[in-house]
């Protein structure tokens, strides 16, 4: 909230599962690392799919987790990021993507 008040954006956070209502009245839905199981990746997507449809923009931060639904996105945009799961620390490709 900080950053969004020093940026002048107004963000509206919420704590509930919405994946299983109707799309929030907003114009933009932001998700982050979501996609990891097979089972959540198939509600996010129906909600996300949902949100599309009513006419909102929905980006996704993600670092192309086999569940992530590909053929329904288009790259935004790609960087490396720190795999907190590697015990290295190496990076790996991360992207923002949309979905159509």
């Amino acid at each position: 909230r900080l950053n969004a008040e020093a940026n002048g954006v107004a963000v509206r956070c919420v704590r509930n599962d919405l994946l299983e209502g109707e799309p929030p009245d907003v114009d933009l839905v932001l998700v982050g690392d979501l996609f990891y199981a097979p089972d959540l990746a198939t509600r996010a997507e129906a909600f996300l799919r949902r949100c599309r449809a009513a006419g909102l923009m929905v980006l996704i931060g993600d670092p192309w987790r086999a569940p992530l639904p590909i053929e329904r996105l288009r790259v935004v945009a790609r960087h490396a990021v720190t795999d907190y799961g590697d015990p290295s620390g190496a990076s790996r490709e991360a992207a923002v993507l949309e979905l159509i």
